[in-house]
């Protein structure tokens, strides 16, 4: 943990050397010479206590072309490690289900509500058969809210076709914290508001979570001699406005609110 930080921090080792470079002119995987699976499986095996799987964005404009080649070097330096993939999708040179035919159980596409192009929908805006035979087989479908990768006519519509989300998370970022303060309190808000129950909101922020990503964790639900954490919620009624990345308005009568966070049994944060 680090000593900074009042929670615990886990992380996602980038394929890249650069890291993530947070720039569409300048992706990390430009020149795929900056690849570094070796560099990356080292890494993951140092440091499993907080280094979980591999990160790759698959984008057209970070990877220069083709996902494909890194998406292979990606899975043999997570599975070499015991480790899992985290794949980011949307303007992907390949469609989905080629994505998808590469990942294996445990493994994790992230922004799977993007509206971009090579999302999981297809051009009748039915969801590609691949998606559905790769969560049967274990891979993983997380929201990555980010900055404009939250879209709300795809969210609903995966929603219609009975393939919610496993993994509710923020994606969070510099250009993205306003909007989503107070954090990802707001991300479920924007599912509930779609439909999805509240019970399978927090669900989706606690137990797959900690069983899939922190292997051997003891956090994610409350059970006797685990840790402690807890995250207090509060409902207010009133009039709501949550936007999307098509700049979309999506209006509810009642939000949830973080009134108490606990960690390992001990107080942390209270709301004022």
């Amino acid at each position: 943990m680090d000593s900074r930080c009042g929670t615990q921090v886990f992380c996602f080792v980038n394929l890249s050397r650069l890291g993530l470079t947070g720039s569409s002119v300048a992706g990390e995987l430009l020149d795929p010479r900056y690849a570094d699976p070796a560099g990356v499986t080292e890494i993951l095996q140092a440091y499993p206590e907080v280094a979980i799987g591999v990160k790759l964005r698959a984008s057209r404009d970070v990877v220069g072309g083709s996902c494909l080649p890194f998406l292979a070097m990606a899975t043999e330096a997570a599975h070499a490690a015991d480790r899992l993939v985290f794949v980011h999708i949307g303007n992907t040179a390949e469609s989905i289900e080629q994505i998808l035919a590469m990942l294996g159980p445990g493994d994790v596409v992230t922004h799977y509500q993007t509206g971009k192009p090579g999302g999981l929908l297809d051009a009748r805006r039915r969801l590609w058969q691949g998606a559905r035979d790769a969560r049967q087989r274990g891979v993983l479908f997380d929201s990555g809210h980010g900055r404009t990768h939250f879209d709300f006519d795809v969210a609903a519509r995966l929603l219609e076709e009975g393939f919610p989300p496993d993994l509710l998370s923020t994606d969070i970022s510099l250009t993205s914290a306003r909007d989503l303060s107070p954090g990802l309190v707001t991300v479920m808000n924007k599912w509930i508001a779609l439909g999805l129950l509240v019970p399978d909101a927090i669900q989706a922020c606690t137990v797959p979570p900690a069983d899939s990503l922190f292997r051997g964790a003891r956090f994610g639900r409350l059970k006797p001699g685990w840790d402690a954490d807890i995250a207090v919620l509060a409902r207010e009624e009133g009039d709501f406005a949550y936007s999307d990345a098509a700049g979309r308005v999506l209006r509810s009568s009642s939000r949830l609110v973080p009134a108490m966070t606990v960690r390992m049994g001990q107080l942390v944060w209270r709301a004022p």
